[in-house]
């Protein structure tokens, strides 16, 4: 099961980047740095609701409802 990242997460993760650059990672459970974003009064990256229309569409619903597609016409 998923677990949804916590702003606690968050900034632990953030404070863990410099472990990982040491190691020779670029990232840290795929945080690279602190969204500066997470400045703005009553936001935070880890509770965004809006969509994101390049991995909702592009990354998954297009490429699943594609295959299904050819798959039905080259063996239907």
């Amino acid at each position: 099961m998923f677990e949804k990242r916590t702003i606690s997460d968050y900034v632990s993760d953030v404070k863990n980047i410099s472990g990982a650059l040491k190691q020779g990672k670029n990232h840290f459970r795929g945080v690279k740095r602190n969204c500066i974003l997470n400045d703005i009064e009553g936001f935070h990256v880890t509770e965004n609701w809006s969509l994101d229309v390049m991995h909702v569409i592009l990354e998954g619903i297009v490429p699943v409802e594609l295959s299904c597609i050819l798959y039905g016409l080259f063996f239907w």
